[in-house]
């Protein structure tokens, strides 16, 4: 009987987590083309980012696994091993204004790229919910991964999945 009820409590505990899950675009899905307004003002397409490999982040200031990531990545100078190489880190935030975004990133003392989705139109072309979700993009503009949510396992995942794209792809 215990056992039962173990089974059954997994069960039920595990479906919020696959609902967080709803991908859109997966692993061997062509990226298609839009712009991000980048929080300095500035634009990137990602036809122009082709040949590149892309990790896209997407983030929200008020998400806490958000912010943990963020502050890993900063902390550890996770992104400082791919300087040099063809390789770019987008943090897109989802959902807010820029002066919000902006106040919270020079608060943090964030130095890389961020990225603008007021009106969540690039985070529905990927999937309808769970952030941090971070995208890898080889440099043919395909989806070689992802990963959603935030512990330092699956960090170590993102990293290995960004290393791995960069010499096969």
């Amino acid at each position: 009987m215990k056992r039962i009820f173990t089974v059954i409590f997994a069960a039920l505990f595990s479906l919020p987590l696959m609902a967080q899950d709803e991908t859109i675009l997966d692993r061997g899905d062509v990226v298609p083309d839009f712009t991000i307004e980048m929080l300095d003002g500035s634009t990137v397409r990602m036809s122009d980012l082709r040949g590149k490999v892309v990790a896209l982040n997407f983030w929200a200031t008020w998400c806490p696994y958000c912010v943990r990531e963020l502050d890993h990545l900063k902390r550890d100078n996770v992104l400082a091993r791919y300087e040099g190489e063809d390789f770019v880190f987008i943090a897109v935030d989802r959902g807010e204004e820029s002066e919000t975004v902006k106040a919270f990133v020079d608060r943090k003392g964030y130095d890389f790229a961020i990225g603008m989705d007021r009106s969540e139109d690039i985070f529905g072309i990927f999937a309808e919910k769970g952030i941090p979700r971070t995208y890898v993009i080889g440099r043919d503009g395909v989806v070689t991964g992802y990963v959603l949510g935030y512990t330092e396992e699956l960090l170590e995942e993102l990293v290995s999945k960004i290393d791995e794209t960069l010499k096969t792809n």
